[in-house]
């Protein structure tokens, strides 16, 4: 859900929009789904801002990958490489 209104990038951070998969609104389970429902088999991709708090971008991207298994089942297969 996009905040509402004009807000520049810092409340916008402060805001939760740039958090990591699974902290957020986004129910990537249904995404993840729909895709493979409507015939989609291609890479997915996914894109992680950093913000403080957040620790290394190596630690943000282990946690995304986590989620990511954690929610794995027929419809993805997860793939990351140098984030091990």
């Amino acid at each position: 859900r996009a905040p509402t209104g004009r807000a520049g990038l810092f409340q916008r951070c402060d805001g939760g929009v740039f958090c990591e998969l699974g902290q957020g609104c986004v129910d990537f389970p249904a995404v993840l789904r729909w895709l493979k429902g409507n015939g989609y088999a291609g890479y997915t991709l996914v894109e992680q801002d950093v913000l403080p708090g957040m620790g290394s971008p190596k630690e943000s991207a282990r946690r995304n990958r986590e989620y990511l298994r954690s929610i794995e089942t027929n419809y993805i297969t997860v793939v990351a490489e140098g984030a091990a």
